[in-house]
């Protein structure tokens, strides 16, 4: 049983008190486990403090591109965010397009940890005050175009390493 991650991580002082969201058109091919976005974050002493890899909904079988999403309440005391694609067991992921950015206040959490928390409780800001700010720029990850033919994007594929 093989297992793959295409993952980044970085501070969050940028993103505190924000509403983030990680989104990719994914496929998947023959996964006879399950794949998903995954996103955490963490906080002093690498507490996890919200968290969400997509096992209520996951990627299974094969299927055609379609956008998925996770997102999270960033609270004030966080110190990183960490996020990507997780495939547990053999088959592919194919990812086409993946964003990580801001998330308005209308966009609902994901996250699996959050407890009986109120969403103004896990971010430390009361929801009305919420806003759409410039202050962290989108990050996007989008593959090279096929010039050789029809200019149609090239995924980037995940596949499980089959040492144990």
């Amino acid at each position: 049983l093989g297992m793959g991650s295409l993952s980044h991580s970085e501070r969050a002082e940028k993103w505190r008190g924000q509403r983030v969201e990680l989104t990719a058109e994914l496929k998947a091919g023959r996964i006879a486990g399950w794949a998903g976005l995954w996103m955490r974050i963490d906080g002093p002493d690498g507490q996890t403090l919200s968290f969400d890899k997509m096992q209520t909904r996951p990627l299974r079988g094969s299927s055609s591109y379609g956008w998925h999403s996770v997102v999270l309440n960033v609270p004030n005391n966080a110190e990183r965010i960490s996020f990507g694609v997780l495939l547990h067991g053999p088959g592919a992921v194919f990812v086409r397009e993946l964003h990580f950015r801001h998330a308005t206040p209308e966009v609902q959490p994901t996250d699996l940890i959050a407890g009986l928390q109120t969403k103004s409780e896990q971010i430390g800001t009361p929801s009305s005050e919420l806003t759409t700010t410039d202050k962290a720029p989108e990050v996007a990850i989008t593959p090279e175009r096929d010039r050789s033919s029809d200019n149609v994007p090239s995924p980037a594929i995940l596949q499980p390493n089959d040492s144990k």
